[in-house]
């Protein structure tokens, strides 16, 4: 009799551990599913009407997925992306970034790593005291100016008019422009430089027009055009000719 006693409370010691492990195992898996759900929370960052871009920008962290509301955004300097490494910033449906004069970038993105700039459509607005006159050094009427990155995507945008170039990259070794406009660009649609390695740019589903050129390039920049690319009307007549916005 003692030594079935002695079976039943190693056999109810053994289910008791056995209920133990696994309760243990899914409060483990649901704080785990807790955390996951924080730390994607933590990086996606919203910004609405009259929030401050930059200073969203500035505290947002590594990987982050910036949205910005739709809506028009009136900048008076360029909004700058510096030092940051998977990180996205996507417009929510129809937002444009205006620039209230054309002597600065829209965008400057600097020394980052992997940045996806995605559904922004962005220009200068029409300086009522200069007219627009071309500004020295030309870079810095560019839309989106971009130095010193590795990887840079952009999707989906729209780089209209006045910005004496659509794209300015410089000492980036990968960029990607994929089903993106642009037009009415002053100067260049694209200005592409590589004082050090190599530029290594794919084109791909663009429509680029009425530009008052195509490219301007220097260095070694390798240029792959992918999908269906309409490319056409980029002249200084083509420009001069534009229906404006």
């Amino acid at each position: 009799m003692y030594k079935v006693d002695k079976i039943r409370v190693a056999s109810f010691l053994f289910i008791l551990l056995i209920f133990t492990s696994v309760f243990i195992k899914m409060n483990d898996t649901t704080k785990a599913t807790v955390l996951t759900k924080t730390d994607e929370e933590n990086k996606m960052v919203k910004i609405n009407q009259g929030d401050d871009i930059q200073e969203k920008i500035n505290g947002a962290k590594d990987s982050s997925y910036i949205v910005i509301a739709s809506g028009e955004y009136i900048i008076d300097e360029p909004i700058v992306i510096q030092n940051k490494k998977n990180f996205t910033i996507s417009g929510d449906k129809d937002v444009w970034i205006l620039g209230s004069k054309v002597d600065f970038q829209i965008f400057m993105i600097k020394d980052s790593e992997n940045v996806v700039l995605k559904n922004i459509k962005a220009c200068h607005k029409i300086d009522q005291e200069t007219g627009n006159t071309k500004i020295t050094p030309k870079r810095k009427g560019s839309v989106v100016d971009i130095e010193n990155c590795k990887k840079v995507t952009l999707e989906n945008c729209e780089l209209e008019g006045c910005g004496v170039y659509g794209v300015y990259a410089v000492d980036t070794d990968r960029l990607n422009l994929f089903g993106c406009y642009l037009h009415d660009n002053s100067w260049k649609a694209l200005g592409l430089f590589n004082k050090g390695n190599a530029t290594n740019a794919i084109i791909k589903d663009c429509t680029i027009v009425n530009n008052a050129d195509f490219l301007e390039k220097e260095g070694t920049v390798n240029i792959q055009f992918e999908g269906t690319n309409v490319i056409r009307n980029n002249t200084f007549e083509d420009y001069k000719n534009k229906t404006k916005r």
